[in-house]
């Protein structure tokens, strides 16, 4: 089996993938399946949100999901605003999150999406067109 976590995340000592995203504000309940990010793409379903495999499990550093601005994925995280929790299942465990940006950049602009410390970092289309990319940003609360 080819190992597919980058280096940054060779010493983390879990196997734990994130099962659910909890947006209570929202009240959404998502499951959550691990994708890859890679020659063809950003894998993406029409039911499930993505966790970006190549970023960290939740409470372990900057854990990346992504889905469609769909009525039963990501529609609406453009309602959220700081302070309202996530939370995210993960091996029995719920790690919650606390909303501290959101952002409306370019398609372009991915290194928003990449940041120190434990953070959850959600991804989704917006805009016109879907011409810009919604970002959220939320600090773990320990």
């Amino acid at each position: 089996m080819v190992e597919t976590r980058p280096v940054f995340l060779e010493g983390y000592e879990t196997s734990e993938e994130p099962e659910r995203l909890v947006l209570p504000t929202l009240k959404k309940n998502l499951e959550v399946e691990a994708a890859i990010y890679g020659d063809s793409g950003w894998t993406l379903k029409s039911k499930k949100v993505m966790w970006l495999e190549q970023s960290a499990p939740a409470g372990l550093g900057n854990t990346i999901m992504y889905a469609h601005n769909s009525a039963n994925l990501f529609k609406g995280l453009d309602q959220l605003e700081e302070g309202d929790q996530i939370n995210v299942v993960q091996g029995g465990q719920i790690f919650r999150y606390r909303v501290e940006t959101i952002k409306s950049i370019n398609p372009s602009d991915i290194e928003v999406v990449f940041s120190e410390g434990k953070h959850l970092t959600l991804y989704t289309c917006d805009g016109s067109f879907d011409q810009k990319r919604l970002v959220v940003v939320a600090g773990i609360v320990e």
